[in-house]
């Protein structure tokens, strides 16, 4: 089954789901498709099954190595999108399928891919509000407005990059803006003392 796996990722990340093809699956793994069968249903729950791969293992690396105890926002901010840039470099397929189920979700599939990916989402979560909650806020500002703006910011640079096929904006810059987003949500874009002249 691994087999399958293996020659299923590279067509989906090479081609999307929408251009891929069973037969090129089988061609390139040196499979049959009678073994493909055997073990998947259709097209669909062979994306499926790649994409719940994918997402559990960047969740995995995450919870491993996208958090640190001690250091202030700006280290833990650092050691969450160090983590996250080293394993799409590691994984550079994991990057093309992570980048269609976010922002270019086969319509048949987007409600199974949203339930795969909910754990993704649910430590992205938990990891910026646990960062947060070391932080003094504006009484006029909540975690959870913070939160859902850099999670606003994320969609807009993903959507971005999606729209220049990906290649517009290479991942370790479209990373660090992101981690620019978090730092500007959190600090401003004033120099301390300053003021506005």
């Amino acid at each position: 089954m691994q087999k399958i796996l293996d020659s299923a990722r590279t067509e989906f990340a090479e081609r999307g789901y929408g251009q891929s093809s069973v037969n090129t699956i089988c061609s390139n793994g040196e499979l049959s498709k009678g073994i493909l069968y055997h073990y998947f249903k259709d097209k669909d729950a062979l994306y499926l099954a790649c994409m719940e791969r994918c997402f559990q293992a960047l969740t995995a690396y995450l919870s491993r190595y996208g958090t640190c105890a001690g250091g202030g926002v700006a280290q833990r901010l650092d050691a969450y999108f160090s983590a996250r840039f080293r394993f799409f470099h590691e994984h550079p397929a994991e990057e093309a399928l992570f980048f269609e189920a976010v922002m270019s979700p086969p319509e048949p599939l987007k409600q199974r891919l949203a339930e795969i990916r909910a754990p993704f989402d649910r430590l992205n979560i938990e990891i910026l509000d646990s960062i947060l909650s070391e932080a003094t806020l504006r009484t006029d500002v909540s975690r959870q407005e913070v939160i859902d703006t850099f999670r606003d910011y994320q969609d807009f640079m993903n959507a971005r990059s999606w729209a220049a096929a990906g290649a517009a904006i290479p991942f370790a810059e479209r990373e660090q803006a992101c981690k620019k987003a978090v730092l500007i949500l959190l600090y401003g874009v004033m120099q301390p003392g300053k003021e506005q002249q």
